[in-house]
């Protein structure tokens, strides 16, 4: 690249048209000015861009989201619980509170301390495989490619559900912006 003070990474969240949420990441010759320009213009098209430091794989939200999977995967192909059960809990739990405050915030209300105690516990039993789990890998190797029981029938009603809840925040946020 001739100038490497404007090399620049913008990571959009899927699918675009719907989710703010814009990973902003520079190299270490970035100027400041390109990074702080290009917020700007993100934020002109009504995205929210949040700056990474440094770059990573995965960006921040992957990471994350992949964590999630991580334990999520494990828990199923440990026996201790169906993937409908697993989906259920996140959903009517820490996916509604995700969308208020993020992991941290949540941590910081519900008491720094007692968090760090309870993570102190727990988080020696939580998964930390580097690969997926093989019986994940054998699914996804068969021809249906479903860890549900019933995902192929039911998957054009959460489709639709998924793509009217994206469509339900995008009108809330455009109205509360008003």
């Amino acid at each position: 690249m001739k100038d490497k003070a404007r090399a620049i990474a913008t990571h959009f969240w899927y699918p675009p048209q719907l989710l703010p949420l814009v990973e902003v990441c520079g190299a270490p010759e970035t100027a400041a000015e390109t990074i702080a320009w290009t917020c700007d213009r993100l934020r002109e098209a009504g995205k929210e861009p949040v700056i990474i430091d440094r770059e990573i794989p995965g960006f921040i939200g992957n990471r994350i989201q992949f964590a999630i999977l991580r334990e999520a995967w494990s828990l199923w192909s440990s026996g201790a619980a169906s993937a409908e059960a697993i989906d259920a809990v996140v959903r009517n739990s820490i996916g509604r509170r995700l969308g208020v405050t993020g992991p941290i915030e949540s941590a910081d209300l519900g008491g720094l301390d007692t968090m760090f105690r309870f993570a102190q516990f727990l988080q020696p039993t939580l998964a930390t495989d580097a690969m997926p789990p093989e019986s994940v890998g054998q699914r996804s190797r068969a021809s249906d490619a479903h860890v549900h029981e019933r995902a192929s029938e039911s998957w054009p009603a959460l489709s639709s559900a998924r793509r009217e809840e994206l469509f339900r925040w995008l009108r809330h946020d455009r109205e509360g912006a008003r």
